[in-house]
């Protein structure tokens, strides 16, 4: 399933008029542009069946959608939550070939994959089904630089695979690996992350 966000929309036709970035506006000032973000992925949240979306994606309506996190619950229904420590690999992207020469990009297989180093036995459990592969839910992730993406949909998964490492070394620690691909035109959208 390609995702796709409230701000861009995917481009549909061969061209467009006028490329969609020239209406961004971008600082005045490109040489005087100091601002840096921690990139690496820290935080997940989990929608199982897509139940729980948000009204909005801004501080308002995650702040409400927030009110749904419960890792406790065991009906199915509740939105869960997991620190790991990951990223986001370049994108791999689907080229298209058009006339004339000219080529676009249709869409891109964006994959996140993540660690998580705490292992009780509520998190191996949970890990062990994800092991499944089920994509029948929709997730959000946050960054150290204190963003969060998504969407009010979040964002739909094409596959999932986690697995353990148990590495030959007596003092290595046992740990969960999450990977995780979606499809998409560009990267997902970006707010301030008001739960961090």
């Amino acid at each position: 399933m390609l995702n796709t966000w409230s701000d861009i929309l995917c481009i549909q036709d061969c061209d467009e008029n006028c490329s969609p970035w020239a209406k961004t506006a971008i600082p005045e000032d490109p040489n005087c542009c100091i601002e840096t973000e921690l990139a690496q992925i820290c935080d997940l949240w989990f929608d199982p069946c897509v139940q729980n979306p948000m009204t909005s994606f801004d501080d308002i309506g995650i702040t409400a959608w927030a009110l749904d996190i419960d890792n406790t619950d065991t009906t199915g229904v509740k939105i869960k939550t997991i620190v790991v420590e990951g990223g986001i690999a370049e994108p791999e992207d689907i080229i298209t070939p058009l006339p004339k020469g000219k080529s676009k990009k249709t869409k891109s297989t964006y994959t996140l994959t993540a660690v998580v180093k705490c292992i009780d036995e509520g998190l191996n459990n949970f890990f062990r089904r994800m092991q499944l592969g089920d994509t029948n839910f929709a997730f959000w992730y946050s960054s150290l630089g204190g963003y969060m993406y998504g969407d009010v949909g979040g964002i739909s998964p094409t596959s999932v695979r986690a697995f353990v490492v148990h590495k030959n070394d007596a003092t290595a620690e046992r740990t969960w690996n999450l990977v995780i691909t979606y499809e998409a035109c560009v990267d997902p959208i970006r707010v301030p992350n008001p739960l961090a």
